[in-house]
């Protein structure tokens, strides 16, 4: 990313010796030369540096003290030197002959120049020549490009008029300027990285079909609201329009590639079109457009990418094309869709591709579809209708689930589903994420299926775990508030078995041998639990994001605290922990920046506290 930052500094020395003869200074000998064959004289009245001679112009210590408010340089000057002029800050007006070919870098940077123009006559200007000029407004620019940095941080800048040889804008050219309006050139081919970056001035601007590629961040953050994109471009680099204030894009025909994140966070883009040319959207490309309502596809596009237009809530409904094959991770998560047809096309959803959109009603998986995988359409609250094509190889459902057809494994239950869910009689097993934000299901019913049962709504199955027959309590109830006490018939607390649920307090029973991956994941309402020492190990992220957990008991026979176990419980302050314990994961306690270990002298964990900055610890 380009930051504002000063792009040359420079110290003037103090103008010494100085004669004043009548209305303009003159000083003898060699004093005021500017360069092997310049001299110049100032005209005190009219504030006037005059610089006459041959050859290359370079800068002279005594200018800075002289209120130079205007330069006239004579014919037969041919270049002027870096830095030649700049920071004399009240010159405004400049007047170059057309024996000047060569204008250095940072010529005239941080000048008060008004208006300017560049000859097309000139063989070259140097980069960072007109930046930090404030008070520039108008440009006519005839050169054959304008290099790096030209008017950055120009303040004051208004209009650009550009010649019909320009070819090229460089890197940087006008970022963190003013510039309201600029006629590009039919003859340019290329505009470099943050050509103009931040221009929030400037509103509208067409792009010639010469121009093959829009760089990285060319239009990062700027106030283009209305830009035309001709046949001829080719490719729209990473973050070319990031977080501009486009409302509307036609992607040309011509155009095949589309890098990441080129029009993330385009907060007011209503409407896009995608040109027949392309066949893949890269990942987060039209990610945070929360304005995007209107999205027309591409008739030979393949793959949606991960996230690519995560998060756009007035997303309506949208027509895929027929060569759709993949709608990658996360790719409409958080839209504003209230339906999806894949009756017809794509091949592979992946997880997440649907999660989280709160409109979203009813979906449709054509025979065609390979693998949707678990969680595709997790969290959509209002999702009732799931259908699936009978034909279809790998699942299928009863309306409201999504079954693996070769297993009868029970994959994913809508959203949408309220009251009372009945698991269907069919299901053999049923997968740790089935249930992941069906906030509406008040309780389970098993009366139709042999392998699972209730108690109190809670949903349960037979099971042997290391030789022990008993009970697995495999899904409770998400909207369920209040304490609950795990049945002492309990052996098992299935993966995700409590995630996301409204449980304010728990007790297991030391039946319970083992507890799965992320059993109490993201429990808001739990303070304090204990560990009951039948319990091996604390898996991966059992507790993770129970950020109001303040207290923990570890019973002594637990022996391993596996990875994410308690990561982001940031107000846990107290967790005894056995000696029993001998292994730790690195990222058990990530996050935990209060927390202090009450543990035995000499055990593995004290020995862990002190290999941790954050962690405390006080023997018992």
């Amino acid at each position: 990313m380009i930051r504002k930052t000063s792009i040359k500094s420079k110290t003037l020395a103090l103008m010494t010796g100085i004669m004043i003869m009548g209305a303009s200074f003159s000083v003898l000998g060699a004093e005021n030369t500017c360069g092997k064959n310049a001299k110049w004289t100032y005209n005190e009245a009219n504030k006037e540096l005059t610089i006459s001679g041959s050859g290359y112009v370079e800068s002279s210590d005594k200018w800075e003290k002289l209120k130079i408010k205007k330069l006239v340089v004579k014919s037969g000057i041919t270049g002027i030197k870096n830095s030649t002029f700049s920071y004399l800050r009240d010159l405004e007006k400049v007047s170059l002959p057309k024996t000047v070919k060569y204008i250095g870098n940072y010529a005239f940077e941080g000048t008060a120049i008004k208006s300017i123009e560049i000859s097309d006559k000139i063989k070259k200007v140097g980069d960072g020549v007109f930046s930090y000029c404030d008070n520039l407004e108008n440009v006519v620019w005839n050169y054959k490009y304008i290099p790096e940095s030209t008017f950055y941080d120009c303040d004051g800048l208004k209009t650009v008029k550009m010649g019909d040889k320009v070819k090229k804008i460089d890197y940087n050219a006008f970022a963190f300027s003013s510039l309201e309006s600029i006629n590009l050139s039919d003859s340019l081919k290329s505009i470099g990285e943050g050509a103009f970056y931040c221009t929030k001035k400037l509103k509208s601007i067409d792009i010639p079909e010469n121009v093959k590629t829009i760089e990285k961040e060319t239009f990062y953050n700027s106030g283009v609201e209305d830009i035309k994109l001709n046949d001829g471009l080719g490719t729209i680099r990473e973050s070319a329009f990031e977080k501009s204030k486009i409302k509307s894009i036609v992607i040309p025909d011509s155009v095949s590639l589309i890098e990441t994140k080129a029009f993330v966070g385009c907060k007011k883009l209503e409407t896009v079109k995608i040109g027949e040319k392309l066949e893949n959207i890269d990942k987060e490309t039209f990610d945070g457009c929360k304005k995007l309502s209107s999205l027309t596809l591409g008739k030979n596009l393949k793959t949606i990418g991960e996230s690519a237009f995560n998060n756009c809530k007035a997303l309506g409904n949208i027509e895929f094309p027929s060569t759709l094959e993949t709608i990658d991770y996360g790719a409409f998560k958080g839209s504003g869709l209230t339906k999806v047809d894949l009756s017809k096309y794509g091949k592979y959803v992946d997880y997440w591709a649907f999660s989280d959109c709160d409109r979203l009603e009813s979906i449709k998986i054509g025979a065609q579809v390979e693998e949707f995988h678990v969680n595709a359409v997790a969290n959509c609250k209002s999702l009732k209708n799931i259908i699936i094509d009978e034909n279809n190889a790998e699942y299928v459902s009863d309306g409201t689930c999504i079954m693996d057809k070769s297993d009868d494994t029970l994959l994913l239950v809508a959203g949408g589903v309220s009251g009372t869910y009945k698991i269907p009689k069919d299901v053999f097993l049923i997968d740790s994420e089935a249930f992941y934000g069906c906030v509406n299901i008040k309780e389970f019913d098993a009366s139709e299926n042999p392998r699972y049962s209730t108690i109190d709504g809670v949903l349960f199955r037979e099971r042997t775990y290391e030789n022990i027959r008993g009970l697995e309590l495999v899904a409770y109830p998400l909207t369920r508030e209040g304490s609950y006490s795990i049945p002492r018939s309990t052996i098992v607390v299935a993966a995700s078995a409590f995630q996301n649920s409204k449980i304010t307090a728990i007790t297991i029973p030391n039946t319970v041998r083992y507890i799965g991956a992320c059993a109490f994941e993201e429990c808001k309402g739990l303070t304090r639990i204990v560990i009951p020492g039948s319990v091996e190990q604390i898996s991966n992220s059992t507790f993770w994001g129970c950020d109001n957990l303040v207290r923990v008991q570890i019973k002594k026979g637990v022996k391993y605290i596996r990875r994410n176990a308690f990561k982001g419980c940031e107000n846990l302050k107290r967790i005894e922990i056995p000696k029993s314990v001998m292994k730790i994961a690195k990222t058990s306690f990530k996050g935990c920046s209060e927390v202090t270990f009450y543990c035995k002298k000499s055990s593995y964990a004290m020995s862990y506290a002190n290999t941790k900055w954050f962690i405390k610890y006080k023997i018992i």
